[in-house]
């Protein structure tokens, strides 16, 4: 495991090597009979990236992003073969309302992987509230979308990762297992759909290591887009949020810990 410390920004990254990869770092705590006494999230904004390369990448892209920045809402509260996700409208609604004097900000509700990958290289912000598959193979993890027959459509790593975005900022995933990766062989490969989006150009993407509930999503990505209307930081707003998530259940860290920072 590599931690590389900038002291100005009290901003720490983490580069997972091997099963360290699949752990949550970031939620390092120590319990006194069942609260949490001290935590890393204390002391610094956490963050991760694959390679020291990929976040000097990031950070010389960071003053590209557009003047008149504009968000791309996707949201599936319902998939055929996968459970209902009710928060996903009310989630969408929430992130518009705190972001209505901030940014333009347009939906897209059920629609499909070729609709999204075309539409994706006009906004600078995307926000996905749907089901994520990791797959064995990292290039086939997705996530799903609609066919315009009512099939299931799959927004695969293979198809995000060949975009090219150059102002693009934040992709926030809010989906299951998006920065997790089955294939025990590969976990050094840090291939996944965070990454994926990464590659693609957002220079910050928020994910989940495992599956997270529907109602902390929801909470999550509220407390995010409040704070981000506040003080136009993605580290700082996702620590807020996080906290917000951890107050709610802090002797369960499987409720607010998936979530992570993953770029600048």
């Amino acid at each position: 495991m590599q931690v590389l410390i900038y002291q100005k920004k009290k901003n720490i990254w983490w580069i997972g090597v091997g099963l360290m990869a699949k752990a949550p770092i970031h939620a390092a705590a120590k319990y006194n009979k069942g609260s949490i006494k001290t935590t890393t999230l204390q002391y610094c904004r956490t963050s991760y990236t694959s390679t020291i390369r990929a976040l000097q990448y990031s950070h010389s892209r960071a003053r590209q992003y557009q003047k008149n920045p504009s968000m791309l809402i996707v949201t599936m509260p319902s998939t055929p073969g996968a459970g209902l996700l009710p928060s996903a409208t009310k989630e969408a609604d929430e992130i518009r309302h705190s972001l209505r004097n901030f940014i333009t900000v347009e939906t897209l509700e059920m629609p499909t992987a070729k609709c999204v990958l075309h539409a994706l290289p006009r906004y600078s912000i995307a926000h996905f509230a749907c089901h994520g598959v990791s797959s064995t193979n990292p290039a086939d993890s997705h996530l799903l979308l609609l066919k315009g027959t009512g099939d299931v459509d799959n927004l695969r790593v293979k198809d995000i990762a060949t975009l090219k975005l150059s102002t693009a900022r934040l992709a926030y995933l809010s989906a299951c297992s998006t920065a997790s990766s089955l294939s025990l062989c590969l976990v050094d490969e840090v291939t996944h759909i965070v990454s994926s989006f990464h590659i693609a150009g957002f220079t910050n993407v928020i994910g989940t290591l495992w599956p997270a509930q529907d109602e902390a999503c929801q909470h999550m990505a509220t407390d995010f887009y409040s704070m981000l209307s506040k003080t136009d930081n993605v580290a700082i707003s996702y620590r807020h949020a996080i906290f917000g998530l951890m107050k709610l259940k802090p002797s369960q860290p499987m409720y607010w810990a998936p979530f992570i920072h993953f770029g600048a």
